[in-house]
């Protein structure tokens, strides 16, 4: 459906950025640190605005497919329910790929918070 169509492209866009950011996390002067400053204000605005987006989808197809999730809740029915609807598979592999990226990104290494300490 279109509205998968613009989950997919919101969540490519912040993968996408989020990548360039991982990639070029060593970033010296103070220009440079002040572009990655505000490219990591822009991945984080994308990045709440896709998972919202993600999150509130798969709330709606969930109570769609399974009026009878909320009374057993246990991985297997999760598990099969992506298993036999698309729509929600999409969804959650979105929402994965959103975390992992933001995960990543905020690991010390990726922030360029390496410098404390003395030597």
């Amino acid at each position: 459906s279109g509205q998968n169509d613009q989950l997919s492209l919101v969540t490519e866009r912040c993968t996408s950025l989020g990548l360039i950011l991982l990639t070029h996390a060593d970033v010296h002067g103070a220009e440079a640190k002040q572009m990655q400053a505000s490219l990591y204000q822009w991945y984080s605005a994308l990045h709440k605005q896709a998972q919202d987006l993600a999150t509130s989808r798969f709330q709606i197809q969930l109570s769609q497919v399974s009026p009878e999730l909320s009374e057993q809740s246990n991985a297997n029915i999760i598990t099969d329910l992506l298993d036999r609807h698309s729509d929600l598979h999409r969804i959650a592999r979105c929402l994965v790929e959103l975390q992992i990226i933001f995960d990543a990104l905020h690991l010390p290494s990726a922030s360029g918070g390496h410098s404390s300490g003395s030597h």
